[in-house]
This record gives structure tokens, sequence and C-alpha cells, in this order.
């Protein structure tokens, strides 16, 4: 065979074995990046329906009015307590011991 091909040939082999790896690079940084983006998704969505139904907008607005201000702060109290509470919950090592014993 002409050595110039077979130069060519590996030189196609190494490339391939490159753009592999190259690949499989990216797939990682994507996965990472999923996550995020499906709040982003999510997020983006909520605001185009927002946009196409105003009137969902006025939802929140007529609770705070019917709940008086003094009972939304209590609640909000109640629902940061809550949330903490979760959050600290999910962190502890009894809920990262319950899953790995899955």
């Amino acid at each position: 065979m002409n050595t110039r091909l077979i130069a060519l040939i590996r030189r196609r082999e190494r490339l391939l074995v490159r753009a592999e790896a190259q690949r499989d690079e990216l797939a990682g940084i994507v996965q990472q990046w999923r996550a995020p983006l499906a709040v982003v998704d999510r997020t983006m969505a909520l605001g185009q329906t927002l946009k196409a139904h105003p009137l969902l907008l006025l939802i929140p607005l007529a609770v705070l009015v019917v709940l008086r201000p003094s009972r939304l702060i209590a609640w909000a109290g109640r629902g940061w307590m809550i949330w903490r509470f979760w959050r600290s919950w999910r962190s502890s090592p009894l809920v990262r011991w319950l899953n790995y014993a899955k």
C-alpha cells in the first residue's frame, strides 16, 4: 500500500478515537446541566402560562385580601419553618443511609 494512504488511515483512526473521547466528555458535561436546565424550562413555561392567562395573577392578590396580611405573614412563617425542616431532613445522615440501603 501507499505510505501516504497508510498514514491517512492511521490519522483517521486517531481522530475517530479522539472524537469518541470528546463525545463522552460532552455527554458528562450535558448530564451535569440537565437538572438546572430543567428548572429553567419549568420557570419559562410558568412565565408563558402567566403571560397567556394574566387572570391567574389575581389569585394570589385575592388570597392576600381575604386572609389579611397578618395571617399571611403567620402562614409564611410556618411555611418557612416547614421548608427548613424538610431541607435539614433531606440532608441528614439517616436519609442518606436509608437511600443507600435501598
